[in-house]
């Protein structure tokens, strides 16, 4: 009987692990000074949002009573910085229910010229991922960014309208990292998002696990993964919304 009840035991705990699998991610900040940081938003050395000068679109939603736009957040840590490895990173955003149809996305350089600047359509609410044409220079390795997402609440852009901000540092990876993109040959994979996570790279952690999520809806470790993920930066309130396709 003994050797049939360790068996047991054994038997369930196994499907107990199947059935609810530990978490696939762990994400380690990296262990260096992030920028400082204002009410509003992130900032440093007291850079601010300013909207472009040029004849922007016009938004056509309206205004709307039930918008909630204090609710719209960057898919980032605390302190609303993250690492990339890569020229072209994914920048994520939890779009609210809002009248606006319009946003404006911009990318800086840290001294606050202007490397990148586009107006964004939105269509309803949701996590919505951003991403620089190849048409532009990528960011620089050893360089640091600000990317500001606003949206177009009224007829024009303001300064005051509803955006967040982030910063994003383009570094090299460390040879342990270089080893597991070249064990997955830079496909996609839980094991590749948790290296990211594990070295700190906030951008292609969550990149990865967005791009594993939209590809697999229906696996659980995957789902559980992301909300991981996002519960380690204070973001699990917004775990399970849905991901926006960005209209033409």
């Amino acid at each position: 009987m003994l050797p049939r009840l360790i068996l047991s035991t054994l038997t369930i705990g196994l499907i107990s692990r199947l059935s609810f699998p530990a978490a696939a991610i762990t994400f380690i900040p990296p262990n260096e000074e992030p920028p400082r940081q204002t009410q509003g938003g992130a900032s440093r050395g007291d850079v601010t949002f300013i909207p472009p000068t040029d004849d922007p679109p016009v938004n056509t939603g309206g205004a709307g009573s039930r918008d909630t736009t204090s609710d719209l957040r960057a898919l980032l840590p605390t302190d609303h910085y993250g690492q990339t490895t890569q020229a072209y990173p994914s920048f994520f955003v939890y779009v609210p229910r809002t009248s606006a149809r319009l946003a404006f996305f911009s990318v800086l350089t840290e001294d606050g010229e202007h490397h990148y600047q586009g107006y964004v359509p939105i269509a309803e609410m949701g996590v919505m991922r951003l991403e620089l044409p190849e048409t532009i220079p990528g960011l620089e390795t050893g360089q640091t960014y600000q990317w500001h997402f606003a949206l177009v609440t009224e007829e024009r852009l303001r300064p005051d309208s509803p955006r967040v901000s982030g910063w994003v540092r383009r570094v090299s990876p460390d040879e342990e990292l270089k080893a597991v993109v070249g064990q997955t040959k830079g496909r996609r994979s839980l094991p590749l998002a948790n290296a990211y996570g594990r070295q700190g790279i906030w951008y292609d952690a969550l990149s990865t696990l967005a791009d594993l999520r939209q590809n697999r809806p229906d696996a659980s470790v995957v789902s559980q993964s992301w909300d991981d993920l996002l519960d380690q930066v204070g973001l699990a309130a917004i775990a399970n919304e849905p991901f926006l396709d960005v209209p033409d």
